[in-house]
């Protein structure tokens, strides 16, 4: 079976009421963290930039890390929503994932 790609609106909601305050918190350190152990295709990852929330996301399955880089790294290239703060550092405070 191919990946099942959750779609962002319910991901959205669920990573902001399981973080506690703080997302797009200039200092990036004060920002939530998620941590995801079995990543899959990367939306929580997805879910979590776009809500200014830090990730960490394991896989196991190569072809499905590949798939999670891929698309985390769309995600950070997408122009972002007005009233959004952009990301505090280079890399959104997210650093390598792999």
């Amino acid at each position: 079976p191919g990946p099942c790609v959750t779609p962002m609106s319910p991901m959205r909601i669920l990573v902001r009421r399981a973080c506690p305050p703080g997302a797009w918190d200039p200092d990036v350190a004060k920002r939530p963290i998620v941590l995801d152990c079995f990543m899959g295709s990367g939306s929580t990852g997805v879910a979590c930039m776009v809500e200014g929330v830090r990730f960490v996301g394991c896989e196991m399955d190569p072809q499905m890390a590949e798939v999670a880089t891929l698309r985390l790294q769309h995600a950070y290239a997408l122009p972002r929503e007005e009233g959004e703060a952009p990301p505090a550092t280079r890399d959104g405070g997210q650093g390598k994932l792999f």
